[in-house]
């Protein structure tokens, strides 16, 4: 063990020495040599990119145009380009897409869900409510109660569940309009096959005339379903099924109505 220390430290020395003797005839050769001027495009090159880095050190999170925004319990997260994201406590917003937004507040356990270019979705005034609205220019809203959920998936569509509890609305295809409100436990669904517009409508028609459990359902293209109270009578456990084109489908103005068509 001795022996073979002594010959590290042995070989360790001429490594030294031979290291210092080469630096030493690199020293005296850089010395002799002239230095020559620097190249002035080599120069431009280098303080064009020293200055985009300095940019890129300076603002490391610049915008990317990727129109993101999300915002957790009343946080923002992430915020870029013209989507934008609002939540209260408890709650949560996500929305992706040029000008879209997502709104998720007044309530607890609320959640809102945007994508697309001008897509909004808005959960607010109640609790365990939800919004998604997916698509161009769509609209899903639950709006001042609890348990409610309203579900877009097509441009140029809305689902609305307001002004009550328990409320469904959803929409699926271009052009569907579905809407569940002004009472409890009511249902309004479309799934629009072509490109006409759609409509659905369950619940009440104001506070004299609320409507409660009722069912408006559309399948089909150009088609329309109404059930629940009329302007002025109540209706509860209506319902009214549009099931083809072009179909009309009324159980309104009255309780336990039924209108299933064709």
């Amino acid at each position: 063990m001795r022996h073979s220390k002594g010959i590290g430290r042995l070989g360790g020395l001429a490594l030294g020495l031979g290291i210092g003797a080469a630096l030493a005839a690199l020293a005296g050769t850089a010395a002799a040599e002239p230095v020559s001027p620097p190249d002035p495009n080599v120069a431009a090159s280098l303080d064009a990119a020293a200055a985009s880095l300095g940019s890129a050190a300076a603002d490391p999170f610049s915008a990317s145009d990727l129109n993101v925004a999300i915002s957790i319990d009343g946080m923002t997260l992430v915020q870029d380009g013209s989507a934008t994201a609002t939540s209260g406590t408890g709650d949560l917003a996500i929305a992706f897409g040029a000008d879209s937004q997502a709104i998720a507040t007044g309530g607890t356990l609320d959640s809102a869900f945007a994508d697309g270019v001008n897509s909004q979705a808005q959960a607010v005034g109640g609790s365990f409510d939800s919004a998604t609205a997916v698509g161009a220019n769509s609209f899903g809203e639950a709006y001042q109660g609890d348990l409610d959920s309203a579900t877009v998936f097509g441009s140029d569509s809305e689902a609305v569940a307001e002004f009550g509890n328990l409320d469904s609305a959803s929409a699926f295809g271009a052009n569907s309009d579905a809407f569940a409100n002004i009472g409890n436990g009511d249902l309004a669904s479309v799934v629009n096959t072509g490109s006409a517009e759609d409509l659905a409508i369950a619940g009440g028609t104001g506070s004299i005339a609320p409507g409660n459990f009722d069912i408006a359902a559309v399948v089909g293209t150009g088609s329309t379903a109404l059930a629940g109270s009329d302007v002025t009578t109540p209706g509860d456990f209506d319902l009214a099924a549009a099931l083809g084109d072009v179909l009309t489908a009324t159980a309104t103005g009255g309780s336990g109505l039924v209108d299933i068509l064709p």
